[in-house]
């Protein structure tokens, strides 16, 4: 149904601005590159998320045996950041509109984790605060990108 609906308004704006389809898929090109993130980028963000979603799940457990009461916060953050990049995995899999708005809310959460969890001593926090910053780091670069283009099926 998608496909239906690009190929009316290509027609549409070919017929409306009596341009030839060589320069339109010229202008649609171009476009598509100002507004899309590479696969490789998408990629990327898709490996970080499922690293900082491992880090975050094995730092949170790690914290839940220590002292549950002072590390409450790296715990909060640690829970909310292992499901916030799953369901960015979930939606830059599936090549969602919706993946780069995600991700752009994903990197503000990956921040704030890194920082709390940064505050500790131990691998864990120090992985999982690594993790989260890479992860922030590539999801904000998604996010910047705009909608993610689909593959060609």
């Amino acid at each position: 149904m998608r496909w239906v609906v690009t190929i009316l308004l290509e027609y549409e704006w070919r017929v409306g601005t009596r341009q030839s389809s060589s320069e339109y898929t010229k202008v649609r090109k171009r476009r598509e590159e100002q507004m899309t993130v590479s696969n490789q980028t998408v990629e990327r963000c898709i490996e970080e998320c499922l690293q900082c979603l491992r880090w975050c799940a094995q730092c949170r457990a790690e914290s839940l045996n220590e002292d549950p009461i002072m590390m409450r916060d790296c715990i909060r953050l640690c829970s909310e950041c292992l499901e916030l990049c799953r369901t960015c995995v979930a939606l830059l899999t599936g090549s969602s509109a919706f993946a780069h708005g995600l991700c752009g809310i994903c990197s503000e959460l990956c921040t704030a984790c890194a920082s709390e969890c940064g505050k500790y001593d131990g691998e864990t926090m120090r992985k999982c605060a690594q993790a989260c910053r890479q992860c922030a780091a590539t999801c904000a670069e998604v996010a910047q990108g705009g909608p993610i283009r689909r593959a060609a099926v």
